[in-house]
């Protein structure tokens, strides 16, 4: 770990609380949409499949197939599957840099538990009448935490590349 003051130091204690604290909610939010059932899960994404719909697709009610609609329903309810999971994986991502200053860890670390946590959520969709533990959402909710955690390494690498150059000019 980098040597830091002690001012800083407790910042990042305090951030590493934080950031844990709301990976634990995150995981909570995670678990609760997987325990609801079938049909409040199908209500649940149906005012986001409408919206997208109506407002980004614009697609006349007349134009509207069943295909269509439900293609829609998928694409949406797989893209929560990977969006809940990056936010998980960023979340979990920063927890493990706070404490480590690694990025490889981090990466290594916060993708070990978003693949358990995938796996726990769909053993969860078994309880609920009318969802099914599926491994291809457990390889889309890693996708998702592959890319979140990706892209924050990106970023981590690009801040220190022009922390560096600061420094030599």
């Amino acid at each position: 770990m980098r040597s830091f003051g002690s001012s800083l130091t407790k910042k990042r204690s305090v951030f590493f609380w934080v950031l844990t604290v709301l990976s634990l909610v995150w995981t909570a939010f995670i678990f609760s949409n997987s325990l609801k059932n079938a049909d409040d899960s199908l209500i649940q994404s149906g005012c986001i499949v409408d919206f997208v719909i109506d407002s980004i697709l614009c697609v006349p009610d007349d134009k509207l197939t069943v295909d269509f609609a439900a293609f829609v329903t998928n694409f949406v309810r797989k893209l929560a599957h990977f969006t809940e999971f990056a936010i998980l994986s960023s979340l979990l991502f920063f927890v493990f840099f706070v404490r480590q200053d690694n990025e490889t860890k981090s990466f290594a670390f916060s993708m070990t538990i978003t693949f358990f946590v995938a796996i726990a959520d769909e053993t969860l969709q078994t309880f609920s009448a009318g969802r099914a533990c599926r491994f291809t959402d457990v390889f889309i909710d890693c996708s998702g935490g592959i890319f979140a955690c990706t892209v924050c390494f990106i970023i981590l690498r690009i801040v220190e590349f022009v922390k560096k150059r600061r420094i030599t000019d």
